[in-house]
């Protein structure tokens, strides 16, 4: 949206909003790097974390995307942020990744990847709740999402988001993995 800096100062200055999280999968590096610059000059107080998709590495990525060559736009992304950061203390680089039966087998690695590669200041992960066409997909194995959220649990850098209460962040974190689980494994609705 050209107008996103101005719909997150509409929010901060109306409702007292102090943290935003904008979620995106980095295809266009110069446009995120223009709207974070324009976000935090509107609005100087708010925590900004820009969160970049990472559902698979290499050629998945670009199938998942729709587009080849996704890595070099997600890497360039996440370097610009990274200098940001040297501007402005209150802007965050996040990775997220959903676990599907296509990439539930590389999660270490994307793990790895956003922390080593990327320079990652958090990372989120949840886990496919879909109608896709390929049925496989809405199929991802329970077990290895209880150990990988476990691991992210455990690790106080995959957890941790750099801005104030985000203690309370971790702990709803590790609930929602607790709750996901439990839903599973009862089949049925836990929270409205």
């Amino acid at each position: 949206r050209p107008d996103l800096a101005q719909i997150c100062k509409t929010f901060y200055e109306n409702c007292g909003v102090k943290f935003i999280t904008i979620p995106t999968n980095a295809s266009l590096p110069e446009k995120i790097v223009k709207d974070i610059e324009q976000i935090l000059k509107l609005s100087p107080d708010l925590f900004l974390n820009i969160s970049l998709s990472l559902d698979g590495l290499g050629k998945k990525r670009d199938y998942i995307v729709g587009k080849d060559n996704t890595n070099i736009s997600l890497l360039k992304t996440a370097q610009e942020i990274k200098k940001l950061q040297k501007r402005f203390s209150n802007l965050g680089l996040g990775v997220i990744t959903t676990q599907t039966f296509a990439n539930e087998n590389q999660l270490e690695e994307i793990y790895e990847y956003a922390k080593n590669e990327m320079g990652a200041d958090n990372f989120g992960f949840n886990i496919a709740r879909m109608d896709p066409e390929d049925k496989k997909e809405a199929q991802p194995d329970w077990e290895i999402y209880k150990k990988f959220a476990h691991k992210l649990s455990r690790e106080e850098r995959s957890s941790t988001f750099k801005f104030p209460l985000s203690s309370i962040f971790t702990a709803k974190k590790n609930l929602v993995f607790r709750q996901m689980l439990k839903a599973h494994q009862e089949r049925r609705y836990l929270t409205p």
